[in-house]
């Protein structure tokens, strides 16, 4: 068993998924209506997963915090055509794009700092 990838993966889809936690955490602070905060979610995933369909818009991935998933992935579908569909298709493990986990955490890192001090001001 690939131990190491099963962990690269877990490390790629929980940082993200934390990335978009606070941030969903520090939307609920900041409004008072929880339907901003419902609909930002979702019309950021479904943008983040449209991204993944637009390999030639890699901008988009990379600038909102739920195309990060897309970003991260590390293996990939490869040789598949249109008139031999999946007869010489594989999965292939491609590089890992160290940089962007690297912003990812300071972004994480960004958004903890802001929520914790927008809950403080709600404490007083």
């Amino acid at each position: 068993m690939p131990i190491k990838l099963y962990l690269l993966y877990l490390l790629f889809t929980a940082a993200p998924t934390v990335a978009v936690y606070i941030f969903q955490h520090t939307l609920s602070l900041c409004f008072k209506n929880q339907a901003v905060t419902f609909f930002s979610g979702a019309i950021g995933t479904f943008f983040g997963t449209f991204s993944m369909f637009l390999p030639q818009l890699s901008w988009l991935r990379r600038s909102l915090i739920w195309g990060y998933y897309a970003v991260l992935m590390f293996v990939g579908l490869f040789d598949w055509t249109r008139d031999d569909r999946y007869k010489y298709a594989h999965f292939d493990v491609m590089g890992i794009d160290w940089n962007f986990f690297i912003v990812l955490l300071f972004i994480c890192v960004a958004l903890y700092i802001i929520g914790r001090e927008i809950f403080k001001r709600k404490e007083l």
